[in-house]
């Protein structure tokens, strides 16, 4: 038993990636499994809130989120998960600390950049909004040029990679 549990946090994490339901509702079944080995396990708090938000379960998602946020105030992931719940329920003065918070946190995070534009522009704060939407747009660029240059450099392997076969003749 000692070693399934100590499973349960990859196994989930490998299932929650995948698309389909089964996959999705098995992941669900690993977290809760991790849960109920290690009540702290603020990770799987956190994907339980966000499965819970795939089948628009706001009441669940913000039990989850709300435990993820007790044990790990600094967790991205659940700041921008609450601040989705609240911005669903139509509270952006609500969701905009939980944003600011997590744009601090992950500065590099597109999508957090882009839920921030949206609520300042529903708190009627048009510059933040515009600033906020051309970081996101800026941060999307940076990301899919990285995207393709990782993939250029898994198809074309850097000189050296290989020692064993960089003197051979081509």
């Amino acid at each position: 038993r000692a070693a399934r549990v100590a499973l349960a946090g990859p196994v989930a994490e490998m299932l929650y990636t995948q698309s389909t339901e089964v996959a999705r509702a098995d992941a669900e079944k690993e977290y809760k499994t991790a849960l109920a080995s290690n009540p702290f396990d603020e990770k799987s708090e956190c994907r339980l809130g966000d499965i819970a938000m795939r089948r628009s379960d706001v009441k669940d998602a913000a039990a989850h989120y709300a435990r993820a946020l007790e044990m790990q105030p600094d967790d991205p992931g659940a700041n921008m998960g609450m601040a989705k719940i609240l911005m669903s329920m139509h509270e952006p003065e609500k969701a905009e600390p939980r944003l600011e918070h997590a744009a601090q946190l992950e500065p590099f995070d597109p999508a957090t950049h882009y839920r921030l534009g949206v609520v300042y522009r529903e708190l009627g704060r048009a510059e933040d909004s515009r600033r906020e939407l051309a970081e996101f747009a800026k941060l999307k660029k940076m990301k899919s040029r990285l995207s393709e240059i990782y993939q250029q450099m898994r198809l074309q392997p850097a000189k050296g990679e290989d020692s064993e076969t960089d003197d051979l003749p081509q």
